[in-house]
């Protein structure tokens, strides 16, 4: 399953577009060039309502998004975590990152389609083309 790894309020979250990742599932980065190639997540939990992490952070086009606890078995420990995820390992080749002028885009190419999606603000640089979102 694919989804996107951030962090929020000093936690680490996986965010997906449907619930049942079991706890102990180990998650496999895509894209993460910029951040530490060498940490490893596993999922240890399920959000709960009492969490307080606002899930409009992340959106999958109109699907609900499913938050799951994460800890950081190996790498650095502190930095903002951002990007996409996935319960097996994927082919980064397929992932294509964007951003548009209020956050940032995941687009997935394969046998389907995924897109994932961030808020990040209003300062942020936009290098989405058109031809991403057809």
């Amino acid at each position: 399953m694919l989804g996107v790894l951030f962090s929020r309020d000093e936690a680490i979250w996986f965010a997906t577009p449907r619930e049942g990742v079991a706890a102990g599932t180990e998650l496999f980065r895509a894209g993460s060039e910029q951040q530490d190639a060498a940490a490893r997540y596993r999922v240890a939990g399920a959000a709960s309502a009492e969490a307080g992490v606002e899930a409009p952070l992340v959106s999958f086009d109109g699907a609900p998004t499913w938050l799951h606890r994460v800890e950081r078995v190996s790498g650095t420990e502190d930095g903002f975590v951002l990007g996409v995820a996935s319960t097996v390992p994927i082919d980064a080749t397929m992932l294509r990152e964007c951003t548009s002028r209020e956050g940032v885009h995941w687009f997935v190419h394969g046998p389907g389609r995924w897109h994932a999606y961030a808020w990040l603000g209003y300062d942020t640089e936009a290098s989405c083309t058109d031809a991403d979102f057809e």
